[in-house]
């Protein structure tokens, strides 16, 4: 039947350790008529050694009785005494049997070419040789290329990761890192926190994370220069080694387990588990949980290959209110509005830089953790991010020098989340004759930009001045400090409350504004 195992199937019954009842018949899938004869290979059993069968070792087996069956005959019973009528035939292990899954949701990291990324597979001897999982992550690897493998997955550099690595996963490291208990980590959350893997979690892991949401980095820098995007970690190691389970003070180290300063290591290169691999080879399966550094959620297997703002959950919005000015400036108003506590916002959208040119984004909720830029990619997409305990309502403000009014038509909304869930969108027009937000921003001319006005803490002066020098003047004429740059920070916290001036000069023109420190 070996020949038509595609129409016939088998049962199978183990008695102690030395007898088989084999019942082999044909399937439902078998054609009409289906039978065996003439003379060949009937069928064959496969063994596995265990460990007390050693590599000199040999076996004998017998085929006592065997029963015929026929359609429209009595069966013929066939007694076989003679001893070893069955040929013993031995094999090499040669195949590792492998699996890969995401750590949160344990499903298949599978290779459909044309739908998934590309896993590369391939051995420490060979690494020519590779192979890539199938549809079920499941692959198979020959020990003959090495009984270290390296895995590699890698996401282009060009990928807006901001639906999958976004502010909550920012938040929720920033929480480890400050020894928070609210929450605490598994040790895939903690190995996807330490994105430059060098064994801690640290303020620059947090600075990485969020400046690769908003596509200033494509990629992370890492300890070894290895720049790796997945890592993948064994099973085994995750029940047996000791460094993988947490510590016993958390989050204070204990030595073995791990915590922020102790972060386990998920190799570059997998010892596979492989003994006796020159005599006789045992092979041991294993399955390994992938881990996306960065993704502290987990949330990377969930999402899908595009994810629009428009499709998201109805409980949860961000407002975004265009506010055209008759001065050449533009702001968009960006309002949340959520029914749970909110620990990070992202965004992104599209806008047309021939008629509008980003100018600064103004923090109007004291979030101060937050990444805004031009992605690095793509001149026209805008990305935000921030994490914290933040507020609702009015969060962003967000200036642009405009050439003409701004409509709905003009954003093109790419990405919405808070708290790491996709939201809906709703983008409103508001026209207003004199300067944007003049409580907060002061537009003289189409030349500075200054805010806030009033301040307290700090103030801002942006202008298109050419060569210009940017001073902060007292009531009394002294300058109380100075740049020469067309984006200047002042440090006014420490200022007497009154009135200041600000000026904005160069070679050939001079123009004094007014500010209030409070």
């Amino acid at each position: 039947m070996i020949a038509d195992r595609d129409y016939t199937t088998y049962t199978m019954n183990v008695i102690g350790d030395s007898l088989i009842r084999l019942s082999l018949f044909l399937s439902s899938s078998a054609p009409t008529g289906t039978r065996f004869s003439g003379l060949g290979a009937l069928l064959c059993v496969e063994f596995s050694r265990n460990f007390n069968f050693s590599y000199e070792d040999t076996a004998v087996f017998k085929l006592p009785l065997i029963t015929e069956s026929y359609s429209g005959y009595f069966s013929d019973v066939y007694d076989l005494n003679e001893n070893g009528n069955a040929t013993y035939i031995t094999e090499k292990e040669d195949l590792f049997e492998g699996t890969i899954h995401y750590w949160a949701d344990n499903k298949p990291m599978a290779y459909v070419p044309g739908v998934n990324d590309t896993t590369l597979i391939f051995g420490n001897v060979n690494p020519t040789a590779t192979v890539t999982p199938n549809a079920n992550g499941a692959f198979s690897h020959s020990v003959s290329n090495g009984t270290s493998i390296t895995m590699k997955r890698d996401v282009s550099n060009s990928f807006d990761i901001q639906q999958v690595i976004n502010g909550y996963d920012a938040y929720y490291t920033a929480q480890v890192l400050v020894d928070k208990q609210t929450f605490i980590p598994n040790v895939y959350q903690l190995i996807a926190m330490d994105v430059n893997r060098d064994g801690r979690v640290t303020a620059g892991d947090i600075s990485q994370i969020q400046q690769r949401t908003v596509s200033k980095i494509g990629e992370f820098s890492q300890f070894g220069n290895t720049a790796l995007d997945w890592v993948f970690v064994a099973s085994t190691d995750l029940y047996q080694n000791p460094s993988f389970r947490i510590s016993e003070n958390y989050p204070l180290p204990d030595g073995v387990g791990f915590c922020r300063t102790k972060v386990p290591v998920a190799g570059n290169v997998l010892a596979l588990p492989v003994e006796n691999l020159i005599s006789c080879p045992i092979i041991q399966d294993e399955n390994f949980k992938a881990i996306l550094l960065g993704d502290v959620t987990g949330n990377y297997a969930s999402v899908e290959n595009t994810v629009f703002l428009k499709s998201g959950n109805q409980e949860a919005e961000l407002i975004f209110e265009i506010e055209n000015t008759d001065t050449g400036y533009v702001s968009i108003n960006i309002v949340a509005n959520s029914e749970s506590v909110v620990n990070a916002y992202d965004f992104s959208f599209y806008f047309d830089t021939d008629k509008f040119e980003f100018i600064k984004a103004l923090d109007k909720a004291g979030i101060g953790t937050m990444e805004c830029a031009i992605s690095k990619d793509e001149a026209n997409l805008l990305k935000f991010t921030a994490f914290g305990d933040l507020k609702k309502g009015a969060i962003l403000t967000l200036v642009f020098k405009a050439q003409g009014a701004m409509k709905e038509s003009d954003i093109v909304a790419k990405t919405s989340l808070i708290n790491d869930t996709p939201v809906q969108i709703t983008i409103k027009e508001k026209v207003k004759n004199g300067t944007v937000e003049t409580n907060d921003i002061q537009l003289e001319n189409d030349n500075t930009i200054i805010y806030p006005n009033p301040a307290q803490d700090e103030l801002y002066v942006i202008t298109q001045l050419p060569r210009a020098t940017i001073s902060l003047v007292s009531a009394l004429g002294i300058v109380i400090d100075q740049h020469q740059t067309k984006a200047a920070h002042f440090e006014v916290g420490n200022l007497s409350s009154g009135f200041y001036v600000v000026r904005v000069c160069n070679e050939s023109e001079s123009y004094d504004y007014s500010v209030i420190i409070e």
